[in-house]
This record gives C-alpha cells, structure tokens and sequence, in this order.
C-alpha cells in the first residue's frame, strides 16, 4: 500500500495538474520518489524529472512548477529536469506508474528499481556545469568489491527549440523559445540563432544570452508573405549541440 501523498507535494502537485492544458506524464526519479513509494524519510525540495511526455510541454512546464516558478515560491518545492549521461536498457517499458488516479491530467512514472524485490537500482549524480569537456570516476562498492566507471562531463546544449504559431501566416511575428539541457553556468550561455531559409522566416537576433542560472530564454522570428505554403528550420547552437524545428509559413486568406 502506498503511503499517503505529503504536504507540501499534495498541494504542489493538485495546483500543477489544475494549470494544465492537456494529459502530461512526468518521469521522476530520486529522494521523492522514495519517499512516495516506500515512506523512506528522505528530504528533498524538488521532483527530479527526467522526461516529460509531451516533451511540447517542457518548457510551460519549467515556467509554471520549476525553480523559482510562482508555484516554487507558494508551495517551496519545485520540478527539476534532470540530465543522465545514459538511460537504463528497455527505460520506457521499465516504467511503473504510481499513484494513479489521483489528478485529472497529470500522470507519475517511476523506473522498475524502486518497486520492492528489484535486484538492481540506479543513482544520481550530481554535477557541476563545466567550460570544457572534464573527467570523474565515479565508484561503488559492497564488502570485498569495488567497480568504477569514467563519467565525461561536456558543456551544456540545447535541448530544445519550440516555435508558435506553427503553422503561420507569412508576414506575422513567431514567438520562440530556446530551452537548454540544465541551468545555464558557469556563467552565460550563448545561443546561436539561424534558419535555413532566412528570406521567408528567421530569427530576429542571431544570437540570444541565456543568463547564468537560467534554463531558457524566448525569442522572435519574423516571417515574410509567402505565395505558396513553404517550410523554413529554425535551429539553435550552444556549444557544438543543436536543435532544430520546422517552421511552415502559409499565405494570407
């Protein structure tokens, strides 16, 4: 039998699920989780999340429930989309959901490890953002073993570009939204803008600064009045990692 959902993540999540447009599942993992299936006392401020199906949902997501959200600061606790370097084997057939019911359109999923009797389980790891590309070792032992592995850390990407409306009519103004994989650091995070036809719709900046501490940003694309329905990509460029998304531009009535 689970254990009755605590305060302040009853609250948090019903005032999450009452903000929602449509069906939203979130992936989670860490001390929450715990604490929620095995009544384990382990304090934690945040719901690690490690994806959000529609992922279209992402970023109202952060601006609604992440950290320092209106909700963060009502209830203290917040969702944190977390980055793994790998996720485990068969992840999505892995995933168990809990507490079902519970809200209209939200929908929690656990990994298969937290379930009593699993023979396995996975961790997190913290990290730090880096400048430049560095190496851990990251070690686990029991009495009489020890394993180790190599954990690469790079700079951070992007890890999503959102566009709307999409489509649109030629000559209207496009709000878009650039959204990196973790909070920006060690210190700002310059984007680079681009379109792969700038003469029916691109970016109006070629570059925007994601600020320290900030998962993303929003920016504008302009369009041109087209004769035909055309297709331009949008893409965005962070430290050698880029994301990309499909604009169509429609004529006027």
């Amino acid at each position: 039998m689970l254990p009755e959902l605590p305060e302040p993540w009853c609250s948090f999540l019903h005032d999450v699920d009452a903000r929602l447009h449509g069906p939203v599942e979130l992936h989670c993992l860490g001390g929450f989780v715990v604490t929620v299936l095995h009544g384990l006392p382990r304090p934690t401020a945040d719901i690690d999340v490690l994806s959000v199906v529609p992922s279209a949902a992402l970023c109202d997501l952060i601006e609604l429930a992440g950290e320092s959200s209106p909700l963060h600061r009502e209830h203290g606790v917040y969702l944190d989309i977390v980055t793994v370097v790998t996720c485990p084997d068969g992840y999505e057939g892995r995933l168990v959901e809990f507490l079902p019911g519970t809200w209209n359109r939200l929908r929690l999923f656990a990994l298969d490890s937290y379930v009593q009797g699993a023979l396995a389980t996975h961790f997190r790891i913290r990290t730090s953002p880096v400048a430049v590309r560095e190496a851990a070792t990251i070690e686990a032992s029991i009495p009489g073993q020890v394993l180790s592995a190599t954990l690469t850390l790079r700079p951070m990407g992007v890890k999503t570009v959102l566009l709307s409306p999409d489509p649109v009519v030629g000559g209207a103004t496009v709000s878009g939204i650039v959204a990196l994989q973790c909070a920006a650091g060690p210190g700002d995070i310059t984007v680079a803008l681009s379109s792969t036809k700038p003469d029916i719709a691109a970016p109006a900046t070629a570059t925007v600064t994601i600020p320290v501490g900030t998962n993303f940003l929003p920016f504008e694309v302009t369009t041109t009045p087209v004769t035909e329905e055309s297709k331009s990509v949008i893409s965005a460029t962070a430290n050698g990692v880029k994301r990309s998304k499909a604009l169509v531009v429609t004529p006027g009535p």
